[in-house]
Order: structure tokens, then sequence, then C-alpha cells
């Protein structure tokens, strides 16, 4: 028979004493119900912009490979001088 798992698990770090004080005032203060709830909410914060600068850093990668391709490129030119008269035209109605 397995033991069941646990969803949550207990761990030991050691932070600097105004780290501290900077959680005990954040969950006085109503930022989160507890410690460790404000500890979790800023760590899932952190891991969302961590993956947020990878799925950028890709984005970054396809659009350099895109560039490199003569195909791209010229349909891109095409584009732009198809709108390029009605950007004027739009242009000269701004007051």
């Amino acid at each position: 028979m397995s033991k069941p798992t646990s969803k949550t698990l207990s761990k030991t770090y050691r932070l600097h004493r105004n780290c501290i004080d900077n959680i005990e005032l954040l969950v006085k203060a109503g930022r989160a119900e507890t410690q460790t709830a404000l500890l979790e909410m800023l760590v899932s914060r952190e891991k969302a912009r961590y993956d947020m600068e990878r799925e950028e850093e890709e984005l970054d990668r396809a659009w350099a490979l895109a560039m490199e391709s003569s195909e791209y490129c010229a349909e891109m030119k095409a584009i732009q001088s198809d709108f390029a008269s009605s950007d004027a035209e739009t242009a000269r109605r701004i007051p």
C-alpha cells in the first residue's frame, strides 16, 4: 500500500531580518492572510514573470529568423507599399 502524498511541504529558509520584517508588515497590512500565502503569491508572480520573459525571448528569436527570410521581408515590403497611400491619407486628416 502506497503512502498518500501531501500537497504541501515544509522547508526552512534563512532570510535577512529586513525580509522577515517586510513579510510580517505585508501580512499585517492585509496583502495576504498568512506569511505562507504571501510567499506563495510572490513566488507565483515571479514564476509568471519568468515565463513571460522566456516567451518574449522565443518571440524575439522567431522575429530574428523571420527577418533573415527574403520571402518574409518581400511580403512585409509589399504590405507596407499597399498601405502607404492610405496611411498618408489618414495622416492628412489628423488636426
